[in-house]
């Protein structure tokens, strides 16, 4: 066998490698988008959303205007003030922290314990205030 045959064979090759990379990855992206919807669908499961409008089930209430419900949009709620900004932090043992950012100034912090999608509790350390979903 000639040089020159062994370097065309190489090129060749190293083509057919290339070609193969190509049409390869456009089916690994594919397959690895698939995985990541999967993973992303199961992650959701038992997942809670504090967004809906919940109802005051008990005697406690933090609202200025003394309201009976709270309401939970993406941007913001009403727990103290009509326009409180807010944001929810998941706790490795399954409770969660709510900053409130009120028209009041600082940020308070809360601890919101989920008892299913449609019921939680509302705590600081002084009191708590049971929450329905009713939206």
């Amino acid at each position: 066998m000639m040089l020159s045959d062994c370097n065309m064979s190489t090129e060749v090759s190293t083509d057919e490698v290339q070609q193969n990379n190509r049409i390869g990855a456009p089916k690994l992206m594919a397959a690895l988008a698939v995985i990541a919807c999967v993973l992303t669908m199961f992650s959701g499961c038992g997942s809670f959303s504090i967004i809906g409008t919940w109802k005051n089930n008990g005697p406690d209430n933090w609202s200025s205007t003394h309201s009976t419900t709270v309401t939970f949009t993406e941007d913001n709620c009403n727990v103290y003030s009509p326009k409180d900004a807010y944001t929810l932090t998941k706790n490795a043992d399954g409770t969660y922290d709510l900053e409130v950012d009120g028209r009041s100034g600082g940020g308070t912090f809360l601890k919101v314990t989920v008892k299913d999608n449609d019921h939680i509790v509302l705590s600081n350390r002084a009191t708590s205030m049971n929450l329905e979903r009713i939206k």
